[in-house]
């Protein structure tokens, strides 16, 4: 058995819905960008799908957790 999660800090893109302090608080981490540990920097949804596409493909055992800096 393999379990994967993937832990973005947050996630770029437009949305269906507004989320006005989500869209804010992502301006300011993209602003603080260069400045800020790379746990916190947004991730664009292209490279949360790869992450879980290589994980169901290669499916290694056991529980791994995928966090933001490593996307």
């Amino acid at each position: 058995p393999s379990l994967t999660l993937v832990r973005p800090s947050g996630i770029l893109g437009p949305r269906k819905h507004s989320r006005r302090w989500e869209a804010r608080t992502i301006r300011v981490f993209h602003t603080l960008r260069p400045v800020l540990p790379r746990h916190y920097h947004p991730v664009p949804p292209e490279k949360i799908a790869r992450a879980l596409l290589e994980a169901a493909i290669n499916a290694p055992p056991g529980v791994h957790i995928v966090e933001s800096e490593k996307l």
